[in-house]
């Protein structure tokens, strides 16, 4: 008898690890499109963010990436990336330097947006509002300012 539960318990693990939504598949991709921009010239700088306490500081993203902008659009997609709750920065960095480029009165003199094509007051949207569950392989299209 001890030995049939042994066989029990070794065909229940080999069929718990071949379970769709297992910890294999706890990750997918996440495609981000950016129409509309105004030149060629440039990247589009992605930061996804997967906390608001990071959001907020400014801290090292969950991911990121520097899209080629190609026909005024940029597009890039986050593979593998774990499931969870996320929201992402981005703007069009014309100029290559790699910074959001201001006027003297701190507005943003290159185009932006935010996941949900969230918009803030005086800044940035709080995370919440820019937040979203990611769970399945998604296509998210942004407008930017």
């Amino acid at each position: 008898m001890k030995l049939q539960f042994g066989w029990f318990v070794v065909a229940l693990g080999a069929f718990t690890l071949s379970v769709p939504g297992s910890a294999e598949d706890r990750s997918g991709n996440l495609q981000v499109l950016v129409p509309g921009l105004d030149s060629d010239r440039g990247k589009v700088l992605i930061a996804v963010f997967d906390s608001a306490e990071a959001w907020q500081a400014g801290e090292t993203p969950a991911a990121q990436a520097f899209a080629p902008v190609a026909n005024q659009r940029a597009e890039w997609t986050f593979e593998q990336l774990p499931f969870g709750r996320y929201a992402y920065k981005l703007f069009h960095d014309e100029n290559d330097n790699q910074k959001l480029d201001t006027n003297w009165a701190g507005i943003p003199r290159e185009r932006y947006g935010f996941s949900n094509d969230a918009r803030g007051f005086m800044g940035p949207p709080d995370f919440d509002a820019a937040s979203f569950r990611f769970d399945e392989n998604a296509k998210h299209t942004v407008k930017v300012d």
